[in-house]
């Protein structure tokens, strides 16, 4: 007979975790079986498989039909952080404890009602008090997104990056600062090149060269211009599709071929896979 302390939610424990191991084989009230985390489980930040609950959310999503709204993207966003491993920023709610209440984790609609009937507008963000404890009506308010920002507490590790970066700065004459900013725009040298030589942060690097009113095609691409000059040569002599490129270059298909899009040497007639 099942036992009740083998039952979380819709999981059923089938194995306890073994040799080290931080995951445990359960079973879905579906069928499916998984090795979840068992910590997770039984915290109550995994409930049930990801097919059941991606069929639970289409249910509400055409129930409400709310899906594309601003508000319904904020209460998806809450949901990401507190249960999505995968979220970024979940290390810093799911990973130490902060959950939804039940009420708003399982409906959207009742979540919906208390924003409204709390003034919510476009724009506006759900915050805790004190940006501590969980999500749910008591300790939560509405407010904007820029009060928002001025309660969270940035963690240590933020607080010393944006420390590091200032002193990067500081330690540029202004000779370095603008031959560094000239040979970024330049397109000649990768932002990574740049970082190594002159000791800066990716960060602070693409700061000082959009302080000076200045783009770069880095967003668009990974490739020099003696690169770029090289691969449309290489596409057209040998007529080599953009995976193959790809390999050559060491960068992803993708960046082939936004880089020949951009400067008017592709076409999908001319694409092989």
């Amino acid at each position: 007979m099942e036992r009740l302390d083998d039952k979380f939610g819709s999981w059923t424990l089938l194995d306890k975790p073994k040799n080290g191991s931080i995951k445990a084989l359960f079973v879905c009230d579906c069928g499916d079986k998984h090795y979840v985390n068992y910590s997770n489980v039984r915290r109550g930040l995994s409930t049930q498989c990801v097919k059941c609950q991606a069929k639970l959310t289409a249910t509400r999503m055409s129930t409400h039909k709310m899906s594309s709204t601003a508000l319904y993207n904020v209460w998806a966003g809450i949901k990401r952080r507190c249960y999505n491993e995968n979220q970024v920023s979940y290390k810093y709610y799911g990973a130490k404890g902060v959950l939804m209440c039940d009420e708003w984790r399982d409906s959207f609609e009742s979540f919906a009602t208390w924003a409204k009937s709390n003034n919510w507008k476009k724009g506006m963000a759900v915050s805790r008090f004190g940006d501590s404890g969980n999500y749910c009506p008591d300790n939560c308010k509405i407010q904007t997104f820029s009060d928002n920002a001025k309660e969270v507490k940035l963690p240590e590790w933020s607080k010393e990056k944006s420390a590091e970066r200032s002193v990067q700065l500081s330690s540029l004459s202004q000779d370095v600062y603008f031959k560094v900013v000239e040979l970024a725009i330049s397109g000649d040298y990768k932002s990574k090149e740049l970082c190594l030589e002159y000791g800066l942060d990716r960060h602070v690097l693409l700061g000082m060269i959009k302080k000076q009113g200045f783009e770069t095609n880095w967003r668009k691409t990974l490739l020099t211009n003696d690169q770029i000059a090289e691969l449309v040569a290489i596409r057209f002599e040998q007529n080599l599709s953009t995976t193959e490129l790809g390999e050559i270059f060491s960068v992803s298909y993708q960046c082939i071929y936004d880089t020949l899009f951009s400067i008017g040497k592709y076409t999908k007639l001319e694409r092989r896979a």
